[in-house]
């Protein structure tokens, strides 16, 4: 065939659409096994999990968005739709997702949160609690604040519902329903709180005082306040306003 001939043919072929062919297209990688990765939370906060496939062709995609995420044991960690976990109370769990007929999941382990035992000695009358519980910490959202002549800061929280379980009936009957926590030594004291200052000595409270409507996570000993008969976490170790 002459040049112009094969000219012809070339433009010929433009003009129709035709395109040259290199051999067969390769097949788009599949998907071949799906891992779960994150950092387990502490109680009361949460983490961003992530889910990725493996592919055929050695390389990974995130699917955290269309994978099917659940948690095998609630009580110990949630998990969303979204893949976002949150550590409800101590103990062990598997953050799982699914995505297309492959599985993969995490294991998670919730540390039981610590409390600080040299707060009992500036607590004003301490024989007036009843510990239950050495340390528990709570989530939810602050419903009334106030000041107490001994010292105290008393703040009422609504809780999430895991930690409906700490209320009594003295909670809800004499507080809607809320949770007691006292951070201690924080404020002024009344003219004749003369033992409660004793008790407080040099110490000053150092937990931040959350505003009517906060969100906070509230670490302390879990006691019953035998005066009132309502559970409170008292004293407070931790408050974290989110």
């Amino acid at each position: 065939m002459s040049m112009r001939a094969c000219i012809a043919v070339v433009i010929a072929a433009a003009t129709l659409g035709f395109a040259c062919s290199h051999g067969p297209t390769a097949p788009p990688a599949a998907p071949r096994g799906l891992g779960v990765a994150g950092v387990p939370p502490a109680i009361g906060w949460t983490t961003q999990f992530v889910a990725r496939v493996t592919l055929s062709d050695g390389s990974s995609r995130d699917v955290t968005a269309d994978a099917a995420w659940t948690s095998s044991n609630a009580a110990v960690v949630t998990v969303s739709n979204e893949g976002v976990v949150t550590g409800i109370d101590p103990g062990e769990a598997d953050v799982q997702a699914a995505y297309q007929g492959f599985s993969g999941s995490a294991h998670v382990a919730i540390a039981r949160p610590q409390c600080d035992a040299s707060l009992w000695t500036h607590v004003y009358l301490p024989a007036r609690l009843k510990i239950t519980q050495d340390c528990e910490t709570v989530t939810g959202v602050v419903m009334q604040q106030y000041s107490n002549d001994d010292g105290d800061i008393g703040i009422r929280v609504a809780v999430d519902p895991p930690y409906a379980r700490l209320l009594n009936n003295g909670n809800r009957t004499n507080l809607n329903g809320w949770l007691q926590t006292e951070a201690i030594c924080q404020t002024r004291f009344g003219a004749n709180a003369l033992e409660p200052q004793r008790a407080c000595g040099d110490f000053k409270g150092t937990v931040p005082v959350p505003q009517v409507g906060a969100r906070v996570v509230v670490t302390g000993t879990y006691v019953l306040d035998s005066n009132h008969g309502w559970m409170e976490l008292h004293p407070i170790t931790l408050l974290a306003i989110r």
